[in-house]
């Protein structure tokens, strides 16, 4: 069993502070983007080993998982390309 809890805010247009605020569940509405990614931006994204399939984390992930290896966590990209400010917190618990 796998648990990872995530808090916290980023901003994803650092130019203008404040204005593009989002937590790990990523920009409500922005499903991704085309040709790039398909995670909402600003979203926590998992995977295992490096090889590994990308899986939405967002706030919280639960569940079982059959692959081994080390685990990544991302952000999913600004829909503006910038660098974001701001940080998340994680917790993972493996059983």
């Amino acid at each position: 069993q796998l648990d990872i809890a995530v808090s916290g805010q980023i901003d994803q247009w650092p130019q203008g502070p404040g204005q593009y605020m989002v937590g790990p569940n990523g920009q409500g509405g922005q499903p991704g983007l085309p040709g790039r990614q398909v995670f909402s931006p600003g979203a926590v994204v998992g995977r295992i080993g490096a090889s590994g399939t990308p899986f939405a984390v967002g706030a919280s992930f639960k569940g079982k998982v059959t692959d081994t290896g080390k685990l990544y966590l991302r952000i999913a990209a600004s829909p503006w390309n910038c660098d974001c400010t701001g940080s998340y917190k994680v917790k993972v618990t493996v059983e």
